[in-house]
């Protein structure tokens, strides 16, 4: 990249963090800095984490890198082996977020259910949810990225029991067809995905299931789509997003045979789209004349916006609402919905 881009001055690593102060000074003095870490290098803690912006919620990073090893993703070379971080760091950061104005704290991680396994010998990612539950002033927890195996009985009764964290449960099943899981090289099969769905839905009252699926993967025929589109139709998951498959050299599907022309990937993105948004519009009318808890995140010139327990910020539905008083961003409110479209609620304050 320094050799094709002459316009680059500094080209760091994704765990070079402690290198940026002196990089950009060198780059000042006009050199050029190249500096790459192996990605399994672990970043120092008690680096400042300032925000140009306060907000009403933020994400907190439990770990770094990936031991998966799915065929088309590249993140395990970029970011290396997985490395959890110390309990005691995050909640550290946790409280601090909190203390800057967060109300939600969104954990993140390639992996979350994968915490602790590196470092404590075992999954704790449960034990470390109740602990920053603990936190004063924290309303809100979410998780996002759970791998599908790593969904124990435990952790399905932490989000049970524990008043703080969403009912709310991201799963990237990536398809239905056992073939092309194999050949994504993911652990589960499609049965033991719909049993996890169901049992999930069974066991946490109101949750809402988000996923994401790939289309257009090399290999991937007419009867694996129907695989697909027929699991997206039963309804247990609530949020979706499809993305059309796309070649990352360096990874083992770049050269896999049976490449899906993008017209036919991208039709079948389409299929599945529309058939969650009537999945979505459905749920959404059921939600008529109920009263819910809405984390407000702003305003514009038709009223305020904000989400519920169901809804992570950016990538999930959105409330909608009118307010009589003024209502503040990180303020929660009750609203009654008068309104359902396919991905949002329209409501007013009560």
């Amino acid at each position: 990249l320094m050799r094709e881009m002459p316009e680059i001055d500094v080209l760091l690593g994704t765990t070079s963090f402690p290198e940026i102060i002196e990089a950009v000074k060198q780059a000042a003095q006009g050199k050029r800095v190249l500096n790459i870490r192996h990605p399994d290098f672990a970043i120092p803690e008690g680096l400042p984490r300032d925000s140009l912006e306060k907000s009403h919620y933020a994400y907190l990073r439990i770990a770094e890198g990936c031991d998966n090893h799915c065929s088309y993703c590249i993140i395990p070379r970029i970011r290396g082996k997985y490395r959890s971080r110390r309990w005691e760091d995050i909640l550290e950061e946790g409280k601090s977020l909190v203390s800057d104005g967060a109300k939600e704290l969104i954990l993140v991680a390639q992996d979350t259910t994968g915490y602790g396994r590196d470092l404590y010998g075992e999954r704790k990612l449960p034990w470390l949810i109740n602990k920053l539950c603990e936190i004063d002033g924290l309303h809100w927890m979410r998780l996002l990225y759970c791998y599908p195996d790593g969904i124990t009985r435990e952790l399905v009764e932490t989000m049970r029991d524990q008043s703080k964290l969403c009912n709310y449960l991201d799963i990237p099943i990536q398809h239905a067809s056992d073939r092309i899981l194999r050949l994504m090289n993911r652990r589960t099969t499609a049965a033991q995905t719909e049993r996890l769905l169901n049992y999930v839905k069974e066991n946490i009252p109101g949750v809402i299931i988000r996923s994401t699926v790939i289309v257009g993967f090399p290999g991937e025929t007419e009867d694996d789509f129907k695989r697909l589109l027929t699991l997206v139709r039963k309804g247990y998951i609530d949020r979706l997003g499809v993305f059309v498959y796309s070649r990352e050299e360096d990874t083992p599907a770049y050269g896999f045979s049976g490449r899906v022309p993008r017209s036919t990937a991208e039709q079948r993105r389409e299929i599945l789209m529309l058939e969650q948004q009537q999945i979505s519009l459905k749920n959404n009318r059921e939600m008529v004349g109920k009263v819910l808890e809405v984390l407000t995140d702003g305003r514009d010139r038709d009223g305020y916006y904000g989400r519920t327990y169901g809804d992570a910020p950016e990538i999930d539905n959105t409330v909608l609402f009118h307010s009589d008083k003024e209502i503040m961003a990180g303020e929660y409110v009750r609203v009654k919905v008068e309104h359902a479209l396919e991905y949002d609620l329209v409501g007013r304050v009560v």
